[in-house]
């Protein structure tokens, strides 16, 4: 008798020890769930902000040679971010929202001498352990700074041969902006006869050739070649040539449509 009451005590204390363990797991358990969920957030709100950082600095870039409109601001960062997120499917397909701005000098926001650009993202996380998508948003935001120089009109990328040739009556008109030719050959600006190009500013990573009179102010000869502003952007989709050794005719105004020019553009 005495051997199976000891027995029963003995299975009791097991027991006990059940019920103990399950308590704790009980109490354990959904404080682990947190804890991932929480790293969870954090791991994409880090890949976020990353992302945004790439993508205003690009956005900063573009504004130089663009009409920063809100539109086209947005579409360039979420072409950056897309890139940016290429990696992370589980962020790059989440719906979010981007806006992107431009806060002009000594403003209400932007106290500084030069423009900024900020780019804010927006995004639910994704779903988790606990509810996931039941948490708040997750926001970060960048901003980049564009130092000095001027909007940028026309870069001539090619780096040996001539880059820009004007001949008879040519034009180039980029009225307060930049005109770059990163060639580094003797006459990498090249401007005869009447032709003329006019601009805030001239550089040329060589050497140019024509008069004090086919040029607006005096180009800058053996300047730095400066890196392409769209190397980072995906390009359009495209099924092949929208226009073929496109030609505007002497005496002839035309609006340039945006498109792929085969064969160059007379």
């Amino acid at each position: 008798m005495k051997r199976t009451e000891q027995h029963h005590l003995i299975s009791n204390t097991y027991g006990n020890v059940t019920i103990l363990v399950a308590i704790a797991l009980s109490a354990i358990i959904p404080i682990v769930f947190l804890m991932l969920q929480l790293r969870s957030s954090e791991t994409q709100k880090y890949t976020l902000q990353v992302a945004a950082d790439a993508a205003v600095i690009a956005v900063a870039r573009e504004v130089s040679f663009i009409n920063p409109n809100p539109d086209t601001l947005v579409a360039i960062a979420q072409a950056h971010l897309s890139a940016n997120l290429a990696g992370n499917p589980e962020y790059l397909n989440q719906p979010r929202t981007v806006t992107a701005q431009v806060f002009e000098a000594n403003s209400e926001f932007n106290d500084s001498d030069s423009a900024v650009v900020e780019v804010t993202v927006t995004q639910q996380p994704t779903a988790g352990l606990i509810g996931g998508s039941k948490s708040g948003p997750i926001t970060v935001s960048a901003r980049a700074q564009r130092i000095g120089g001027s909007n940028v009109c026309v870069i001539a990328l090619r780096s040996t041969v001539r880059g820009i040739l004007m001949t008879d009556r040519a034009r180039i008109t980029a009225n307060d902006c930049a005109i770059f030719s990163n060639s580094t050959a003797d006459f990498s600006i090249t401007a005869t006869a009447s032709s003329k190009i006019t601009a805030e500013s001239i550089f040329s990573s060589g050497g140019k050739s024509g008069q004090t009179s086919n040029f607006s102010v005096e180009p800058i000869l053996d300047y730095p070649p400066v890196d392409d502003p769209l190397k980072g952007r995906q390009p359009p989709s495209s099924t092949g040539c929208d226009y073929f050794f496109k030609k505007v005719r002497e005496g002839k105004t035309e609006t340039l449509n945006p498109g792929i020019y085969c064969g160059g553009l007379r």
